[in-house]
């Protein structure tokens, strides 16, 4: 049996002493103070639950309710998709967590491409060369190099 120093549903820390803490029987081998909850009458292991009440301050799992605390259903393993919205605690939708990896794929891609203005230049040089373009956009590649012959590029 032990005994320990509780802050509300969580325990502190294993005492020795008996003129301290709170007999919460057995400690179950392997598993850390931050999986176990002290409900009033026993030690529960968070990894057995589907649903917890989440701190709003330090998104700590807790097995009672309180101010400050949402309820969240979720596995254990969920908790690192936890976030607070502006109004609650909720879990991030599966869009929510794929996005910083969509971000960053399409930031790489964009990236490695050549520049819009490169890539229009290239089109024009090839639509240059092309008889039957059409008046409207003759006259627009001709307004180009009217303008790029006046306003030449420098090294």
């Amino acid at each position: 049996m032990a005994r320990a120093i509780l802050n509300d549903d969580c325990i502190v820390k294993i005492t020795v002493d008996p003129n301290l803490g709170r007999e919460v029987g057995l400690i179950p081998k392997g598993v850390g103070f931050e999986r176990l909850r002290w409900n009033g009458f026993e030690m529960i292991d968070l990894i057995d639950l589907d649903e917890y009440y989440v701190s709003r301050n330090t998104f700590k799992l807790h097995i009672k309710p309180a101010s400050n605390r949402d309820l969240v259903k979720m596995q254990y393993q969920d908790r690192k998709y936890l976030f607070f919205d502006g109004h609650k605690i909720r879990l991030k939708t599966q869009d929510e967590i794929n996005k910083p990896k969509r971000d960053e794929y399409i930031a790489r891609r964009k990236k490695e491409y050549p520049s819009i203005g490169d890539q229009v230049a290239l089109i024009m040089d090839y639509l240059k060369t092309k008889p039957g373009i059409g008046k409207e956009l003759e006259q627009t590649i001709n307004k180009i190099e009217v303008i790029k012959n006046r306003w030449p590029k420098t090294s």
